[in-house]
Parts: C-alpha cells; structure tokens; sequence
C-alpha cells in the first residue's frame, strides 16, 4: 500500500476510533447549579437578568483599584465566570488558607481565561496598594487571573450586601481589630453576573467540589473544550 495513503488512513481512523469510544463512555448525570436573590417581576433594580421567566439579581456596576494599581470593573467582568473571596491583612491564618485553596484553583483553571479570581479586603484603609503589592510577592500571585481588589470602605461594603447580598465586617471589640468577623463564604457568579453558589472551602474535598461546579457552569455556555471538560468531570466522579 502506498505510503501516503495508509497515513491518510491512520491519520482518519485513529481520531475517529477515540471519538467513538470516549463518547460511549458514560458521563456523570448532568447538573445544573442553583441561581441565588430572585427578584419580583415588578422590580426597580436596574442590575438583573431573565433567565427563564424569572428576574435574577446580577452583580452591580463596580470599581477597584488591583494589587498593580490599574482599575478593575464590572465591564472587566463582563462575560467571566468569577471565583470571589474575602480578606483581611492582618489575618494571617485565613491568608494562608485562602492561598492554597486560590493557588489550586489558579492551576486548575489555567487555560481557562474566562475564569477570574478576585479577592476582596474587607479593611482597604490597612490593605493599602503597598500592602496588595507585599502579597503578591508573598503568595506568588498570578496578576493577570488572580486580582486583590481594593477601594474605599464604602464602595467595599456595598459590594459586600448590595453585590454580594453577604454580611458586613463586625467587630466584636471596637478597639482591637483582630476580632474582626467577617465574610468567610467563597462566592461563585457566572458569567450573566448571577450569584451561582456560596462556598465554605475548610477542606481539599470542598475546593473539589467548587471546582466541578465550575466546571459544571462552563457546560451552560457556548464552549469549544465541551469534551475536555467532560473528561475533567468524569475524571471527578471517579475519584
């Protein structure tokens, strides 16, 4: 057989024989993630989304400043799916968590460029740029996926209830500032800037799940790594 003809047959068959095995494959049961703050059909909020006969709340117009001092905003968000956490400066141990939970999720997703991961301060008066700019070298931040997000205490807080529909930042004792309570949930938005889900991620098996849902949410859109994501999700169920 001639040479360049049984290479054009390889070069066919092969594919075609993964195709077919890996799409007989079984997949795990499709999941559809919850939408969080319905709204009244009648309602005045100018940021919301119709999905299905129903008014969702989508994440305001927003402005911070990042660890590089560039302007970040809701236009930058416009069409990502975001990953969204909280932090406070002085608070070391939940710095270190939140790094490696965000580290794996950065590798995870690093191909992915429609998924961000943006970290809030809850007290932008201490987290100062110089501060954003420590953690960065610290944490070994990705500046172009991972953003630490910074701003006036106002405009933070209204992101917090008004965005995010999360609790304030209290303080059990007014003149010490490590008694700080504030927001510990991970929030999940997809990329019509809907709430998608609320994460307590304390351990390696909760940063899993969040990131199958993810993974999950990527199905909804429009994709040309349909199959590679599949794969990824099977891969999941099975360990």
């Amino acid at each position: 057989m001639n040479k360049t003809v049984l290479a054009y047959i390889i070069a066919i068959i092969i594919p075609l024989a993964f195709y077919f095995y890996f799409d007989n494959q079984e997949m795990p049961a499709k999941k559809r993630l919850k939408r969080f703050v319905p709204l009244s059909s009648d309602t005045q909020q100018p940021n919301k989304a119709l999905v299905n006969d129903t008014l969702w709340h989508t994440l305001p117009e927003f402005s911070f400043t990042t660890q590089t001092g560039d302007i970040f905003t809701s236009e930058d968000a416009k069409d990502k799916v975001l990953i969204v956490g909280f932090f406070a400066g002085h608070d070391e141990a939940r710095l270190a968590a939140m790094n490696e939970y965000y580290k794996m999720l950065q590798e995870e997703f690093v191909e992915d460029k429609e998924v961000l991961l943006l970290v809030h301060t809850v007290v932008p008066s201490i987290d100062t740029l110089e501060r954003l700019q420590q953690l960065v070298q610290q944490y070994k931040i990705d500046d172009e996926r991972w953003f630490l997000l910074g701003g006036t205490q106002e405009t933070v807080n209204r992101q917090i209830i008004e965005g995010y529909h999360l609790p304030l930042p209290t303080l059990s004792d007014s003149s010490n500032i490590k008694t700080m309570i504030y927001p510990s949930k991970y929030v999940l938005v997809g990329r019509k800037g809907i709430i998608r889900g609320y994460y307590d991620l304390e351990t390696l098996q909760d940063v899993k799940a969040l990131m199958s849902d993810i993974r999950w949410l990527q199905l909804e859109y429009p994709t040309k790594h349909k199959r590679e994501i599949e794969w990824k999700l099977k891969g999941n169920e099975e360990e």
